[in-house]
């Protein structure tokens, strides 16, 4: 009886599009977890890799420092100024100065990518197959999972964009019969959508699209069209 009850309100307001949309959304939270469940651990261990030789090499480049001073100024200066501690304060402020502070923990606090945000964000590459290239699986885990997250994913996120598509043009197709009845007076509906109106609206999109990226991330307003572009067209750039 329930069940009945449930499938009925289902068909009588249309939520079969509602559906859809909460199935993509839960697939990309999974997907999320799934990629930093494989990624996260790994790019954990390769920064605390890269901080660890970065601390070796600064450490080799001082003392090399150091020894070749000596020999090039053994002569001329107290040399054995240039192993006592207020040398190295100055080696290693010269590095902050430099941009090459790798000693302390928070020097080295390279951003993480694999957060749930970045999963997610990975997770909508895949399926709506732009592939920007910034983010990559790197474990054969992740990669594995990539290509059956792809798989399911791709004709899932085509299902969704046919539904909402159908939508859009309806409204849009409504809103126009509404506007032509309402200016020209006349009952007669028209057919379809004009082309030059539907140009028009997806010149609108992309100039809008390519103004709010160029805002939220800093660029010119040629970036923000080009990465509008690409992506609408799932063309793979950087």
């Amino acid at each position: 009886m329930f069940w009945n009850l449930v499938a009925s309100k289902y068909e009588k307001y249309k939520l079969s599009h509602l559906a859809l949309t909460v199935v993509l959304v839960v697939y990309s939270l999974l997907g999320a977890i799934v990629f930093c469940t494989f990624e996260a651990p790994n790019e954990i261990a390769e920064q605390k890799s890269a901080r660890e030789a970065a601390i070796t090499t600064s450490i080799y480049a001082k003392d090399r420092l150091a020894h070749d001073l000596q020999y090039f100024f053994k002569d001329k200066v107290n040399v054995t100024r240039l192993l006592q501690h207020d040398f190295k304060l100055t080696l290693e402020e010269y590095d902050k100065i430099m941009g090459f502070e790798v000693e302390s923990e928070q020097a080295v606090a390279v951003a993480k990518k694999w957060t749930m945000w970045g999963g997610l964000y990975y997770a909508g590459t895949i399926y709506t197959t732009i592939g920007y290239g910034d983010l990559a699986a790197a474990t054969t885990g992740g990669r594995v999972a990539t290509m059956i997250y792809g798989f399911i994913g791709i004709p899932l996120v085509i299902t969704v964009l046919n539904d909402w598509g159908t939508i859009l043009f309806q409204s849009f197709q409504c809103i126009h019969i509404i506007f032509y009845i309402y200016f020209t007076a006349c009952m007669t509906q028209p057919e379809g959508v004009p082309l030059k109106l539907a140009l028009g609206l997806l010149l609108g999109f992309v100039l809008f699209g390519s103004g709010v990226f160029s805002l939220l991330e800093n660029w010119t307003f040629f970036e923000g069209f080009y990465f509008f572009v690409i992506s609408l067209t799932t063309i793979e750039g950087r």
